[in-house]
């Protein structure tokens, strides 16, 4: 048999003992909560740092895309004007030269021909002449150049000399003036030239 004073040391024993095994069990559980909590925090710390740097890569490509269109529209719009530049010097003197062509000896055989070639090519019932104010001293000449009856009028329009023939009846017209042909010209110019700027 035990004495008291063993059997109180056995219970004092248990207890402790069970108390140890408890505390341990607590300890462990809290330890292995701490580990979760702190891997939860770390890949969460890791997923937000790698979410940045996604988010600065982005944002630099983003500047870089930015600057690089700003600069080719930039240059873009440089040469656009250079062209444009040249195409209007070019299409000044085209049409100083008309203007003295339109005074020269050769504009009236000129006019002939496409008098000529514009009669021969429409048929009219009554052919109105839309001719340039320096052409009226050649009045007589457009008149002659139409079997049909012909209506001469002066167009304040026409700066350069040439005509527009009109057929009011059915309703169409041959503009054979100088300036019409130099704008024809100046869209052939822009498509051959190579002075426009295509799209990259």
């Amino acid at each position: 048999m035990y004495s008291n004073d063993e059997k109180l040391r056995m219970i004092k024993q248990e207890i402790d003992q069970t108390t140890e095994e408890m505390v341990g069990a607590i300890l462990d559980k809290v330890q292995k909560k701490r580990i979760s909590r702190l891997s939860d925090a770390e890949a969460k710390a890791n997923e937000e740092a790698a979410l940045m740097v996604e988010k600065a890569k982005r944002d630099a490509k983003t500047r870089e895309t930015t600057a690089v269109s700003r600069a080719t529209l930039q240059y873009r719009t440089q040469l656009l004007q250079k062209s444009e530049a040249y195409a209007q010097e070019i299409f000044a003197a085209a049409q100083k030269e008309l203007s003295a062509f339109a005074a020269s000896e050769a504009y009236t055989a000129y006019i002939q021909k496409r008098l000529a070639q514009v009669a021969k090519n429409y048929q009219f019932d009554t052919v109105y002449l839309r001719i340039a104010p320096q052409d009226e001293p050649l009045k007589e000449l457009y008149s002659k150049a139409f079997s049909a009856p012909c209506v001469i009028e002066i167009d304040p329009e026409n700066h350069l000399g040439g005509f527009i023939a009109e057929n009011r009846t059915e309703g169409f017209a041959c503009d054979e003036t100088l300036q019409n042909a130099l704008s024809e010209q100046k869209s052939w110019f822009y498509s051959n030239s190579g002075l426009t700027i295509q799209a990259i």
